[in-house]
């Protein structure tokens, strides 16, 4: 069976088509890989049947010793992910490196992958860099991503921000998401070449297109900073919703942010709180910090320093050094907490070291 052939019975299959999935069935029983491939796929996504990863599994591998590639490379993915079946580096690797082997790009990619992290075996950018290479050369997108972050952070290769650029921008020409913002991300740096604000947004908008929320929320900060390009509170204020409505965390907390300080909308501490207790949700340290002093100074809200530390409490945990200062400053007033001096200076010391300016002066040169 051809793999189109087999692809599109498992749609049919997928839409309760009985008829197609018996013939698909009957076929991958028949020793056909490709079918037992598409059933494999059926299982792994759920599509027409119960979503079951073992027996998504049993039919990869039965393919697999069939010598299909694609089925090698789902299977490694399974072992990977521990996904019905326990979880296996070793035979992740193997099964990646098969279907590398015979063409397999995704697969050399993945295998690529474990090297570089060291996941499965000591970690090897040198053979990292020959795998992604490898699925680069088919032109497979997150490879030639790959192969640009390692040029930008010089793993396994001297550190070439230009180079890296390069591998980026082949990557974002093929439609890769991760890549477009990256390549906007460093032509609004002016890393890897001149600074070029038009170009980046460009990029982050053909990502946004593609459905990132992340790439609206980027482009939101540089119309915010406007270092790059005309500095516009609004569009910004417009970018970071698109991103905070699709979910993203740091929007939300951004979009909250201008609401608390009244930049680009109409200052409004009701919305602040609503767009930071949703990036709060996620566990974002800055909305869950703004939280905290909010509660404290009573901005939109009853001051509430017992609530406030809570808040606190669950920012610094996460490192976020206002926070940090901040319920040091509790600990040290005994305000909504017990008071506590001796925790009050190792929230203190914990802030600058991570660069708060005010708990820095404290202590002059002493921390390094």
């Amino acid at each position: 069976m051809l793999r189109e052939e087999a692809q599109a019975l498992a749609l049919q299959a997928a839409g309760q088509d009985h008829d197609a999935a018996t013939r698909l069935l009957r076929a991958a029983n028949a020793g056909d890989a490709e079918a037992a491939v598409a059933v494999g796929l059926l299982y792994y996504q759920g599509e027409g049947v119960r979503q079951d990863f073992s027996e998504a599994l049993r039919w990869f591998e039965r393919a697999a010793a069939a010598g299909s590639a694609s089925a090698m490379n789902y299977a490694g993915h399974l072992y990977q992910e521990g996904l019905g079946t326990m979880q296996r580096f070793d035979k992740a690797r193997v099964y990646y490196e098969q279907a590398a082997l015979k063409g397999d790009a995704a697969a050399a990619n993945n295998r690529g992958w474990l090297d570089l992290q060291g996941i499965g075996g000591s970690r090897d950018p040198e053979a990292a860099s020959r795998w992604f290479t490898k699925a680069a050369d088919a032109r497979y997108a997150p490879a030639l991503y790959n192969l640009g972050y390692m040029r930008e952070l010089g793993l396994g290769t001297k550190a070439d921000v230009a180079r890296a650029a390069e591998f980026y921008l082949a990557a974002a020409e093929l439609g890769n998401v991760r890549a477009m913002i990256t390549l906007a991300q460093l032509r609004a740096a002016g890393r890897g070449g001149p600074h070029d604000g038009e170009a980046a947004l460009q990029w982050l908008d053909k990502a946004a297109a593609a459905g990132s929320a992340e790439a609206d929320r980027v482009a939101g900060l540089i119309y915010e900073t406007g270092e790059v390009v005309r500095r516009d509170p609004v569009i910004a204020a417009a970018r970071y919703r698109k991103a905070a409505d699709a979910g993203d965390a740091a929007g939300q907390a951004n979009l909250g942010r201008l609401y608390e300080h009244g930049i680009g909308v109409e200052r409004d501490f009701a919305e602040a709180l609503r767009w930071y207790g949703k990036a709060a949700t996620q566990e974002n340290a800055y909305a869950l910090g703004r939280l905290g002093y909010m509660h404290e100074k009573g901005f939109g809200i009853p001051a509430d320093a017992v609530e406030a530390a809570r808040y606190y409490e669950r920012a610094a945990q996460l490192g976020e050094p206002d926070a940090l200062f901040n319920l040091g400053s509790l600990y040290e007033t005994g305000k909504g907490v017990k008071q506590n001096v001796a925790h009050a200076f190792e929230l203190y010391t914990a802030a600058a070291r991570r660069g708060h300016t005010r708990a820095r002066a404290m202590f002059g040169n002493v921390l390094r």
